[in-house]
């Protein structure tokens, strides 16, 4: 019997521990290096002995795991890191762009405030789908839109709401973004940012390097 990671959790690699999001709750929490072995090794789908059942059910009591012949979950990959768009000089918006990019940003802090990131997650995917068509403006022009907006409504520990309301601004312009969320240990913290293939297109490469992928939207 093979086994999955049950629907509504999300996983990573964190140096030997193994990290968990449960979207649906909005919680994060870690298994501990030997715990975080077994859980690979009954996700690997190698044959194992005995008194691994009593392990498998372990984790399935814990609403980790569940038995499945799907093919096997692995966490999130991402393309190696490129550069920075942020740091990128950029034109001064237009009035038009600069609305676009407040009223994106407005919209996400008060849907994210009032229903949580479960809520936030399930209403961008739901716009996500292929992009069929050219973009019809620059990514310079959004950012620049984005940077100036920031200065009116605070994106200070906004930074999924900032990176959703980026994301859907640059999708409905043509583009094929994605929003990450990593997390890291030691101490723990979670982070959310834009990436256009392997650029970073709302951060410093030095903010976002110490975080690995946990969900990637």
């Amino acid at each position: 019997m093979n086994y999955r990671v049950r629907d509504g959790l999300h996983y990573c690699h964190v140096s030997s521990h193994i990290v968990f999001l449960n979207l649906v709750a909005d919680r994060y929490f870690a298994l501990q290096p030997d715990k975080a072995a077994q859980f690979d090794r009954l996700l690997s789908g190698a044959e194992l002995a005995a008194e691994t059942t009593a392990i498998a059910s372990s984790f399935m009591r814990q609403n980790l795991l569940v038995e499945s012949d799907a093919e096997l979950d692995k966490p999130p990959v991402l393309p190696e890191l490129g550069q920075s768009l942020a740091i990128t000089r950029a034109p001064t918006p237009s009035m038009r762009r600069s609305l676009e990019a407040l009223t994106s940003l407005v919209k996400w802090r008060v849907r994210y405030s009032r229903r949580g990131l479960p809520a936030i997650a399930a209403r961008y995917r739901l716009g996500s789908g292929p992009v069929d068509f050219e973009p019809r403006v620059s990514v310079a022009d959004i950012i620049a839109a984005f940077s100036w907006a920031e200065q009116i409504v605070t994106a200070h520990d906004h930074c999924v709401p900032r990176s959703v309301a980026l994301a859907s601004t640059l999708r409905a312009n043509g583009f094929a973004p994605t929003v990450v969320i990593g997390v890291q240990l030691r101490p723990f913290a979670a982070h959310c940012w834009v990436q256009l293939g392997a650029d970073i297109a709302n951060d410093q490469l030095d903010t976002i390097r110490p975080y690995t992928p946990i969900l990637v939207m």
